[in-house]
């Protein structure tokens, strides 16, 4: 492209075409991505604590299998050991979260090899997936910000605690 206002004008075309293109191909593949939730399949982020992302015989977009979140016995068992404690106690000593998360660290129990942090343990009893319900599309991917619930996308999963012991 030329140094002269023809060329200037070339380039603020390209940028616009190029801009145009992207917006585009955004709007696709958030489409794709909320009918992928809406069919119950994963969309890749990290699976919440107790569950892994297990590849399905269903062939997604490049012939790349879908994947559905399913309980990871491992882990799933701490999770249990979570909602407990926190019920219960230990030796009759209620726990609140920073305690939970000090007794697992100690037993050798790690958050995926890390130590427990009492924000760990706060996501875990609050987040409704592990009685069954995953949502997705909770944030907008350029903004971060908090979707309107309206737009969340709920996705069924295998619960690892009941709805009464959740609550």
């Amino acid at each position: 492209i030329q140094d002269d206002s023809g060329g200037d004008l070339m380039r603020s075309i390209l940028t616009a075409y190029d801009a145009h293109f992207s917006r585009e191909n955004s709007k696709h593949v958030a489409r794709a991505m909320k009918e992928n939730a809406r069919q119950g399949f994963h969309n890749g982020a990290r699976s919440p604590f107790g569950y892994k992302a297990v590849s399905t015989n269903v062939t997604g977009s490049r012939g790349r299998k879908r994947k559905k979140l399913e309980i990871d016995e491992t882990e799933s068992g701490i999770v249990l050991r979570i909602f407990d404690l926190y019920r219960d106690g230990l030796s009759g000593q209620e726990m609140g979260c920073k305690e939970i998360a000090k007794h697992l660290t100690e037993k050798g129990w790690l958050y995926r090899g890390k130590s427990w942090r009492m924000q760990d343990i706060q996501r875990i009893l609050s987040n409704t997936a592990y009685m069954g319900t995953y949502y997705s599309n909770l944030r907008n991917g350029k903004t971060k910000q908090t979707n309107p619930v309206a737009e969340w996308i709920p996705v069924e999963i295998p619960a690892i605690v009941d709805a009464l012991l959740f609550e």
